[in-house]
């Protein structure tokens, strides 16, 4: 019988790799940030702390909002650069700025067209979550069950009853 650690272990594990296959892969470094961590009653799923953007969408900035390290303008231009994206009459740096100060102020397209992609929300359903309560419910029942069955052999053998 599977402990519960490898219960945790096996589902969350099927959840991690169903979101990698869900993310559109520019860099690989979304996919890669996520992983599993699991201990005997009780385990995560670890991701990059922008993961719920690629499910609702970049909202636009909020007033006063600290500048990222990179900056948005400067992950964009990163990203233009890898997927060698070029525009006749515009560097990629302002390209960059242009796409980002969109961003800002508005919100990416995603956000704009009011999220929820599927990357995450797919992968995380209450018919999964509930499948895995019952799997793991029904661990610790065959578990009641064989200690019962086990402690009535016990007690029939020592009391000659059956």
């Amino acid at each position: 019988m599977p402990t519960n650690k490898e219960i945790i272990e096996q589902f969350l594990t099927t959840l991690a790799d169903q979101v990698r296959k869900n993310v559109t892969v520019v860099s690989g470094k979304t996919a890669d940030s996520i992983e599993v961590v699991s201990k005997e009653n009780e385990g995560q799923i670890l991701a990059a702390r922008y993961i719920s953007v690629l499910e609702d969408g970049r909202p636009p900035t909020r007033s006063g909002a600290a500048k990222g390290n990179p900056t948005l303008r400067e992950s964009i231009e990163e990203w233009l650069n890898q997927k060698a994206i070029i525009v006749s009459g515009i560097t990629i740096k302002s390209l960059a700025f242009v796409i980002a100060r969109k961003i800002h102020n508005e919100g990416n397209a995603l956000f704009r067209a009011g999220g929820h992609s599927g990357v995450l929300s797919n992968v995380f359903t209450q018919a999964r979550i509930d499948a895995f309560a019952n799997t793991f419910a029904g661990n610790y029942e065959t578990i009641i069950v064989n200690k019962t069955m086990q402690d009535l052999g016990a007690f029939n053998s020592k009391t000659g009853k059956r």
